[in-house]
Formats: structure tokens, C-alpha cells, sequence
């Protein structure tokens, strides 16, 4: 008897070690799942109140633009005069000079700056002219010399701008376009 009962104990030990060893198993894969449905749960619980914070600070930051962005800019332009090079006058039958810059491009409120520059070592005038109305701009200049014109770009459209002593070839384009959409205007703001 005392040796079935010693082989009783053995075979009892050698069941009990898969059972241990199952239960190990079970609980680890218990703990596995419980991770992995932690990390699938939580982002879910917590987008929407991530959203909401998105959401609040797009409208502190549409509040924020709205009340410093300026009604209208400043922009400055500087206009040189220039030459085609290899033009021959003669043979052309046309003035060779040019406008360095052939296209100011504005919104409509915008205060517009024109430095307009006089390049000519002879003494030759030339001019920046537009008067396309409403704008009347006459920057007359000798050779050597600057000047300037400060208006406000108050009508959209395209208006030319030209030399009147060297024309067809000296003309350029005043383009006024609309006034920017601030991003907060266009659309509410997500609530």
C-alpha cells in the first residue's frame, strides 16, 4: 500500500505540473488580452475629448486672428527702368525700354508704395503713369532721378501702368484682387 500510495503521489505530482503549467498559460493570455484591449478601448474613450480640444482651440485661435488681423497692408514696390538687350532701336522702329517690374499684383484696401527709379545715365525721362480710373499716378522723372507715389488700391480690376514717353514697349499691369478671406470668416467654427 505504501507503494501506491508512492505511485499515486508521483502521478498526482506529474498531473498537478500540466495543470500549474495551464494555468500559467491561461493567465498570461488573460493579462495579454487585457493589455491589448486596453490599448484598443482607451484611444476610442479618449478622441472625443481630444476633438473638443482641437475644436476649442481652433476657435481661440479663429478669435484671435479675427481681431488683429488689419483691414488692408502696406506693400512696397520698387520699379527700376530697363533696357531689352540687343534691341536695335533703329531697326525696330521702337524704344527699347522696359519696366523691371511688368505686373504689381495688390488687394483691394491695400496702401500701395511705388519707389519708381529713373536708370538712365543720358538724361532721358520716363515715367510711371497709370490713369485708369479712379487712380492717377504720374511719377515723371529725368535720368538719375526717383520718386514715389502712396495710393490706396480701391477698385478690383487690371489697370495699366505705362511710360508716356516710351510707349508701346514701357508698360506694365497694376492687378487689384480682392481682399483675403480670413480662415475664421469664411466657415463657423466646429462646435
Amino acid at each position: 500500500m505504501y507503494n501506491f500510495l508512492l505511485i499515486s503521489d508521483m502521478n498526482s505530482s506529474k498531473k498537478q505540473k500540466p495543470t500549474l503549467v495551464m494555468i500559467i498559460v491561461i493567465v498570461g493570455a488573460l493579462a495579454f488580452l487585457g493589455a491589448v484591449m486596453l490599448t484598443v478601448v482607451v484611444p476610442v474613450v479618449t478622441i472625443p475629448s481630444q476633438q473638443e480640444a482641437v475644436a476649442q482651440q481652433q476657435q481661440d485661435n479663429t478669435a484671435t486672428t479675427q481681431s488683429i488681423m488689419p483691414a488692408s497692408s502696406n506693400k512696397t514696390f520698387y520699379v527700376f527702368t530697363a533696357e531689352i538687350e540687343g534691341l536695335n532701336e533703329t531697326a525696330a522702329k521702337i524704344a527699347g525700354d522696359i519696366y523691371s517690374l511688368p505686373e504689381i499684383e495688390v488687394n483691394r484696401g491695400d496702401s500701395v508704395t511705388v519707389h519708381f527709379y529713373n536708370l538712365e545715365e543720358t538724361g532721358e525721362r520716363h515715367s510711371f503713369t497709370i490713369d485708369a480710373q479712379p487712380y492717377s499716378v504720374d511719377i515723371d522723372t529725368a535720368g538719375d532721378q526717383s520718386g514715389n507715389a502712396t495710393f490706396i488700391a480701391n477698385q478690383e480690376g487690371i489697370f495699366p501702368y505705362y511710360c508716356k514717353y516710351h510707349l508701346p514697349t514701357m508698360t506694365g499691369e497694376l492687378v487689384v484682387l480682392p481682399p483675403p478671406q480670413s480662415s475664421g470668416a469664411s466657415s463657423p467654427p466646429a462646435t
